[in-house]
């Protein structure tokens, strides 16, 4: 958000880093760098090196008729990691809801490894964007579900900043981060993504089942998939 409570988004991709840090019964962290990019679904104008395939995705329509509010006339955007090759795998991705340049609502569209299930947490407006809510959807085998979230977003156009904490009784446990700025949108800035970031969607699935194999090293305690509904939305308000 900038100072004037305004919220500034581009069409373009973002580099960074998403990290990982575990306080609950064993201690384990870590921080991958990547890229992902940010599209306004409805005409967007990004190079087609960078552009998300939008028919794995949801739909502007889709996406707003998850939210209880009037959002109907909002600019919807999407920020992902773009696939490759046809292939692609999103541990989350985000719709942003803009409106006369107010961040106005988001949408955590949340997809769980082995299980392939997906899950969307429709955020409607909060103050400062921080939302508060209960865990609803089993992500890891390695956290329980009585857990409470705490998400904030910063969008500035050239930088993203969204950081999720986890909460046990008021205490955390866990905390992850992902921090990012403006790459650039060129087609050059497009091929020099793809050859430094080349195998990224195969990298992030095989990363998940490798920070799992270090967890159950240290012995993290395994939670049993609670056999919720394989696909479901909750709107927060």
């Amino acid at each position: 958000m900038l100072r004037d409570g305004t919220t500034r988004v581009v069409e373009n991709a973002f580099e960074g880093t998403v990290s990982h840090s575990r306080q609950y019964d064993v201690r384990h962290q870590f921080r991958y760098r990547l890229w992902m990019a940010l599209a306004r679904l409805d005409n967007s104008e990004l190079p087609r090196l960078l552009r998300p395939n939008f028919n794995r995705y949801l739909s502007s329509s889709e996406a707003l008729s998850l939210f209880s509010a009037d959002v109907a006339d909002s600019e919807v955007w999407l920020l992902t990691q773009p696939s490759l090759f046809g292939r692609s795998f999103n541990p989350v991705s985000f719709y942003f809801l803009v409106r006369d340049g107010q961040l106005i609502g988001v949408l955590g569209h949340i997809t769980n490894t082995p299980w392939d299930e997906t899950h969307c947490y429709a955020l409607e407006q909060s103050t400062d964007n921080v939302w508060i809510f209960d865990k609803e959807f089993h992500v890891s085998p390695f956290m329980p579900m009585a857990l409470r979230y705490v998400w904030r977003f910063e969008v500035e156009g050239d930088r993203i900043l969204i950081t999720m904490q986890l909460l046990d009784n008021g205490e955390r446990i866990f905390a992850a981060a992902l921090n990012l700025k403006a790459a650039g949108c060129s087609w050059s800035q497009a091929c020099r993504l793809r050859l430094r970031y080349p195998c990224q969607n195969l990298l992030t699935l095989s990363r998940i089942y490798w920070q799992a194999l270090l967890l159950k090293i240290k012995g993290a305690r395994f939670h049993a998939h609670p056999d919720q509904s394989a696909t479901a939305s909750t709107t927060i308000h």
